[in-house]
């Protein structure tokens, strides 16, 4: 029974004051109970089997999307084997999709285009349900990034603070409130009518350090109330002052808001994806613009990134970050585990199969893997193991 509490717990011992019966041990009374009471007492000291997520979710990726039915039908498989409850598929971004989006043609993707099918619907078709018939539940990711439309007009780049401008990035204006906003709320809107998804995830709407352009001076400015950007002692721009931090962070929230309302007119969740903190698994990222507590009231749910592979020496544990994202809202909000790693193409199976059972053990209630192209057999079977045993 070792790290149990044993006789300890509350002080007492035989002959406990505390007991009714005074000088009856502890041992008389195990041995006086029936045997499978007795059993049951024992069972309780040996080491409790991990926790496991109630939904089980994996990400199947544009990569796997065009390696036809026979692959598909494969990764549907090994959902089965996993025990996964829920699957996403990516739907594309706003000059890229991988279905025929009615209101933009421009957007297709040469798959789609060519082809002439709906490679979204297709993928749905194999692991939108299990072996026995039962539906997973269905999650379309759409990417924020806009690297298409940038090499066609590079104006709509994000500019950096060098005066660099972004081949991936569109300026904050653009994003959130101008021509890339209003595509990616009508996007939004489309999936949700076309596939009625449980929800739609928007990936990557992060602000990295292109948000100081002369358009993004302009927003600022009427935001602000102020003529420039502050300054650091020296001239330089301060991204750190809080009315800067605070702009980008409330523009983040409002075109948050604004795709929730267009997947809510359709019955489906909207999903934001987030940045883990850098030090304190409490903290946030406001310095991506990406304020928790704002995004919580401007989404259905918040996706933390437990990228660890590819994280910062230091960053919060897996374990760390769900017992935040635990505390901060219950069972509601999602942990992502990502495969990549800085020094492989991918995270070992033994850190997969921990990371997902430690998200559980803290008590999450969706564990959401990804992606599945970085998952080999040893993968596969480290999470049966975890989500089946």
């Amino acid at each position: 029974m070792s790290g149990s509490r044993g006789a300890d717990a509350g002080g007492a011992s035989d002959g406990d004051p505390g007991d009714s019966r005074p000088g009856v041990s502890r041992r008389s009374i195990l041995l006086a109970v029936p045997g499978a009471a007795a059993l049951g007492l024992l069972a309780a000291c040996v080491p409790s089997t991990p926790a496991v997520a109630p939904r089980r979710m994996l990400r199947i990726g544009f990569e796997d999307l065009t390696q036809g039915d026979e692959h598909l039908a494969a990764l549907a498989a090994h959902l089965d084997d996993v025990g996964a409850t829920d699957v996403s598929v990516v739907g594309g971004r706003v000059d890229w999709t991988a279905f025929p989006w009615a209101a933009n043609t421009d957007a297709w993707s040469s798959a789609v285009r060519d082809g002439g099918g709906d490679l979204v619907a297709d993928a749905l078709d194999l692991v939108g349900t299990t072996s026995d018939g039962s539906s997973r539940s269905i999650t379309i990711v759409l990417d924020v990034l806009a690297p298409g439309l940038l090499a066609d007009r590079p104006e709509l780049a994000g500019v950096g603070v060098d005066g660099e401008r972004s081949e991936d990035f569109p300026s904050l204006a653009v994003l959130t409130k101008g021509l890339v906003a209003d595509e990616l709320v009508a996007l939004v809107g489309a999936v949700a009518e076309r596939y009625r998804p449980a929800a739609v995830s928007l990936t990557e709407l992060f602000l990295d350090d292109t948000t100081y352009g002369d358009d993004d001076l302009d927003d600022f400015r009427r935001v602000a109330g102020t003529d420039d950007w502050p300054r650091t002692s020296d001239g330089a721009i301060d991204v750190a002052d809080e009315r800067v931090v605070s702009w980008r962070c409330d523009a983040v929230a409002g075109l948050v808001g604004r795709t929730r309302e267009a997947a809510a007119a359709h019955g489906v969740e909207l999903w934001m994806e987030v940045r883990a903190p850098t030090e304190d698994a409490a903290g946030d990222r406001r310095d991506s613009g990406q304020d928790y507590a704002l995004l919580e009231g401007a989404c259905d749910r918040l996706v933390v990134w437990d990228y660890f592979g590819i994280a910062d020496e230091g960053s919060p544990t897996t374990s760390q970050l769900a017992d935040a994202l635990v505390d901060r809202s219950g069972t509601r909000d999602v942990l992502s585990v990502g495969l990549w790693d800085s020094e492989a193409e991918a995270i070992s199976p033994d850190a997969l199969r921990d990371a997902v059972e430690a998200a559980a053990d803290a008590g999450v209630e969706t564990v959401w893997v990804t992606p599945t192209s970085l998952m080999d057999d040893d993968h596969w079977s480290a999470l049966a193991d975890a989500w089946r045993h």
